[in-house]
């Protein structure tokens, strides 16, 4: 008599997704930027490939001129007055006129925060304060504070054109 043995059947052990801690860059390889600005894609070249390990403070100097770049071009198109003003307060108004094109209260609720709290991590303020040496940035700060700001930015970025 024969014993007719079926193939073996592979298991594969499933795995949960990487901590956003470990990820290498503090940009998800998943975001990308769509622009005619060589500023902005310079800006955005670099940071998506620092080591915040490696380089914090240049990552939190590249991730505060990013959202800088993003918030002024924006404002640029849209008609939203920046002579003057404050990189917080461009922000606020980016949001008012987010607000205006459809976007809600929980998708701008990020910048609105950066905006409107001065000692809030995501701040530009606090972004500075990093810059100018008074604050020091870890990797996976940097990492946390892109992931609370991206879809904002990604907001703004899509109404660039």
């Amino acid at each position: 008599m024969q014993i007719l043995q079926l193939p073996k059947v592979r298991k594969t052990a499933s795995r949960s997704s990487q901590h956003p801690d470990k990820r290498k860059y503090i940009v998800q390889s998943g975001f990308a930027v769509k622009s005619k600005d060589s500023a902005l894609l310079r800006v955005f070249r670099e940071l998506q490939t620092i080591s915040p390990d490696d380089f914090p403070y240049a990552s939190g100097y590249l991730l505060r001129a990013f959202v800088e770049r993003v918030a002024h071009l924006y404002a640029k198109k849209n008609g939203v007055g920046i002579n003057g003003k404050k990189l917080h307060e461009i922000i606020a108004a980016c949001c008012d006129k987010l607000a205006t094109q459809g976007a809600t209260n929980a998708q701008l609720k990020p910048l609105r925060v950066m905006a409107n709290k001065i000692d809030e991590p995501t701040s530009p303020d606090t972004l500075g304060a990093s810059v100018h040496m008074t604050m020091v940035p870890t990797a996976s700060g940097l990492k946390a504070k892109w992931e609370e700001l991206s879809p904002g930015l990604r907001l703004m970025l899509d109404r660039l054109g």
